[in-house]
């Protein structure tokens, strides 16, 4: 039987190198303009990372991807939020009520939402594997699909109560330590909540190790769908020449597995803000990410990557149409 991984990697490891002559002539152009190098701090680095990864002098389409799935994991009292708060939570960005609705409409950002079988929670990890390969490979291709609007950059973010703990089940699998290492005390979580997370992520690595040979059987065995499609669209946006922005530690592990692949997969991607605990800020580092904002925005949805879509907007308007030095004379 044809193993359905194999296309995947493929297109992976085949992804395209960036523009780099674009990106020297973004870096030479701040040099040139009627402001003072370097006075936007490391937003100075925006310019020539969409240059080199982007497909349009000046963008026009920001859209934030938000992909919402449900977990079957949640029914070992590792959340203190019911597994429904997803499906009302997608309700209310179908009203336009959700906070991610007005912050993408405060920075003129499309938004859309995409439901991955909420009707139908993965398994519970510490039991199964969440997903078959098939179901996988099926999501990853869906997750692609994604970039159908054509957008010049992508924000993505996620809603889904558990996808927290699947993370951290997929960091302890990639680099070990203790699972409590990786996993985050979130709003409301008691200690109860955190112990029996990480009993359940111990459970299911012991249980699954001698099939988690490859990044993408772990994504399989250990993460969600959301997983899957967010991997499926980050690589869809490096073929189209699509820069992105990833929202937070779900996204993170995404990344981490596609870094393990090849670490040139990760390449066009920003991270909105450095959370998570020490040992993430350290695996950030050693994906080479770099991070926009500092503000340990604990809100899921999406929002750190709206509010740094915002701010790349803001930073890119300035740089396409600050007058040069040589034009005041």
């Amino acid at each position: 039987m044809t193993n359905p991984f194999d296309d995947i990697e493929a297109l992976i490891l085949g992804i395209p190198a960036g523009n780099e002559s674009a990106a020297q002539a973004a870096t030479q152009k701040l040099l040139e303009l009627a402001r003072p190098t370097g006075n936007l701090g490391q937003f100075d680095a925006i310019p020539a990372w969409y240059a080199q990864w982007g497909k349009k002098q000046n963008p026009q389409k920001y859209l934030l991807a938000l992909f919402a799935a449900t977990h079957g994991l949640t029914a070992n009292s590792i959340s203190p939020f019911q597994e429904d708060m997803t499906t009302n939570m997608v309700a209310a960005y179908g009203a336009g009520g959700g906070t991610i609705n007005q912050l993408c409409s405060a920075n003129a950002l499309g938004l859309q939402v995409f439901e991955l079988a909420l009707e139908a929670p993965t398994q519970d990890i510490s039991k199964a594997p969440a997903l078959s390969p098939q179901e996988c490979a099926a999501t990853f291709a869906y997750g692609m699909e994604s970039l159908a609007s054509e957008p010049d950059i992508l924000g993505i973010g996620c809603m889904s109560i558990g996808g927290n703990i699947a993370a951290a089940a997929i960091f302890t699998a990639l680099y070990g330590g203790s699972a409590k290492d990786w996993l985050i005390l979130q709003n409301n979580t008691t200690p109860t909540h955190f112990e029996n997370a990480a009993i359940l992520i111990e459970k299911a690595i012991a249980l699954h190790k001698p099939n988690l040979t490859s990044p993408l059987k772990i994504l399989q065995y250990l993460g969600g769908r959301e997983f899957a499609a967010i991997a499926g669209a980050i690589i869809a946006a490096r073929y189209q020449k699509v820069p992105v922005v990833i929202d937070g530690v779900c996204e993170l592990a995404v990344a981490a597995i596609l870094y393990t692949i090849t670490p040139h997969a990760i390449s066009h991607i920003v991270l909105a803000q450095n959370c998570g605990t020490n040992a993430h800020k350290k695996r950030i580092e050693s994906l080479n990410l770099s991070s926009i904002l500092s503000h340990n925005i604990s809100l899921n949805e999406g929002a750190s990557a709206a509010l740094t879509l915002g701010l790349i907007r803001s930073v890119l308007i300035a740089h396409n149409h600050t007058f040069s030095l040589a034009d005041l004379h």
